[in-house]
């Protein structure tokens, strides 16, 4: 039996043979979002003007430095008060407080790192932090690096995070970029209650 068809876009005008069963139709394509894995950006906290500050532990970190691989020493702080100085800035305000603890600088970011953890941990004399932290381990630790050296200071719970501590900033070096570096100085908050 013969098929015909006025032109090439009319059906057939005989009969046809049955229709074979319909294919599956493809489940449809959902195309990946562009968005996937992508990272909300955080804005970064100021490094603080030249003032004084009595300051809370937010955050500590070590990270290293995508264009020149250092490490570096990362607290981020809560502004209590402000004693002096810091006119641009607002009490509930986050800082930063960042230090090279590898590389150029060294020499200096790990002292400025050894300070500050001594002063939030509410030592102000060197001799009675070296009793508590001989090796150097709590301040590992502080900065989020976990090893079997300061396994004690896990086990006990001790922590810097929501501390006090004063803080003086003081004008450094000025920098290529036009900002500056800023100078450190850290007393620990006896009782932090009377602060």
């Amino acid at each position: 039996m013969a098929v015909q068809a006025a032109n090439k876009f009319q059906k057939p005008t005989t009969a046809a043979t049955p229709a074979a069963t319909p294919a599956a139709t493809p489940a449809a394509t959902i195309p990946e979002s562009r968005y996937k894995g992508a990272k909300g950006r955080k804005t970064n906290p100021e490094f603080p003007q030249v003032g004084t500050y009595l300051l809370e532990v937010v955050a500590n970190r070590e990270e290293i430095s995508k264009k020149s691989k250092n490490f570096a020493f990362v607290a981020d702080l809560k502004i209590l008060e402000i004693i002096d100085g810091g006119d641009t800035h607002h009490v509930g305000e986050v800082i930063r407080f960042r230090v090279n603890t590898s590389g150029s600088g060294a020499n200096y970011g790990v002292n400025d790192v050894k300070s500050y953890v001594m002063a939030t941990s509410g030592i102000d004399d060197e001799a009675a932090y070296d009793a508590f932290d001989p090796e150097g381990f709590f301040i590992d630790l502080v900065g989020g690096n976990v090893h079997p050296g300061n396994e004690e200071y896990r086990k006990r719970g001790d922590s810097i995070i929501g501390q006090q501590v004063r803080a003086k900033v003081l004008k450094g070096a000025d920098r290529q970029d036009g900002d500056w570096y800023r100078n450190w100085q850290f007393f620990a908050v006896e009782d932090p209650a009377a602060a």
